[in-house]
């Protein structure tokens, strides 16, 4: 589940298959079709880092359910799946914001996936809800509510460093509450395809795709998407989510996104 948060951000700069076993399903509603000519992405075509956030961690629990789940372990748990099914089908670089039972906070998360240079961020969360009938997947990407005026604000801006016995150098800073806005377009297409694979391989709820005004992804500068798997407030799911067979497919349906994001950013012209 994710922590929402209004404070503001401190300035700061970006620096330098598993097999697909099929869970019982239940009828998935249709998912927002992509757009005919899909928003073109912020920069070149490119898809060579990855950054994959375990939501969580430490003393923070996150959401638990029937049969001992926990959403701290079990995002750990996909994440480190999801990893080294791309590095070995996709052959791209992934990175983990956590490889252990820690907390780190939505700056050090963003963090780390700006100082990797990462070209996608997918942070992985279990959802809660007060109705327990509440079921199913879920994509949120981040809102914009200023529209273009947040964009204009996003623009970088360039810091002349000196150097000791060589030209000086050019530093491009963004504000870290202005990084994501940058991006809101691509990251929607992100969503959308993350949707529309996780629907064909797990419950999906009724309205799959949802923008939110969410902490973790405002500092993230490069598409970025958080996941919901499924809703551990939810008896049946909260039990399924701890099989492999779930596990897998979910993993499975991550990867397929990722493949298919990646062929969309390739057909891009460069910007």
């Amino acid at each position: 589940m994710v922590l929402l948060s209004s404070l503001p951000l401190a300035q700061g700069t970006r620096g330098d298959t598993v097999g697909a076993p099929q869970p019982p399903t239940t009828g998935a509603p249709a998912v927002p079709p992509a757009p005919t000519s899909p928003p073109a992405p912020d920069s070149g075509p490119r898809l060579d880092t990855i950054v994959i956030d375990p939501g969580h961690g430490g003393e923070d629990l996150g959401a638990r359910g029937a049969g001992g789940a926990v959403e701290k372990a079990l995002t750990l748990a996909i994440a480190q799946r999801v990893k080294a099914t791309i590095e070995r089908t996709l052959n791209l670089r992934v990175v983990l914001t956590r490889e252990d039972d820690r907390r780190l906070g939505p700056d050090e998360r963003a963090a780390i996936a700006n100082n990797n240079r990462a070209d996608l961020f997918l942070s992985l969360h279990f959802n809660a809800s007060l109705a327990a009938a509440s079921a199913g997947a879920e994509v949120y990407h981040l809102r914009a509510s200023r529209g273009s005026n947040l964009r204009r604000g996003a623009d970088d801006h360039t810091l002349v460093l000196p150097v000791a016995g060589a030209a000086p150098r050019s530093v491009n800073m963004v504000r870290w509450d202005m990084a994501q806005a940058r991006h809101v377009d691509t990251s929607l297409a992100l969503a959308v395809v993350l949707a529309e694979q996780l629907g064909m391989h797990v419950p999906i709820s009724q309205n799959p795709v949802r923008n939110l005004p969410l902490r973790v992804l405002t500092g993230v500068d490069m598409p970025a998407v958080v996941v919901e798997a499924a809703y551990l407030t939810n008896p049946e799911q909260a039990v399924a989510v701890q099989s492999d067979q779930y596990q897998a497919s979910l993993t499975q349906a991550i990867v397929d996104a990722v493949a298919l994001f990646r062929s969309y950013l390739d057909q891009q012209e460069p910007q």
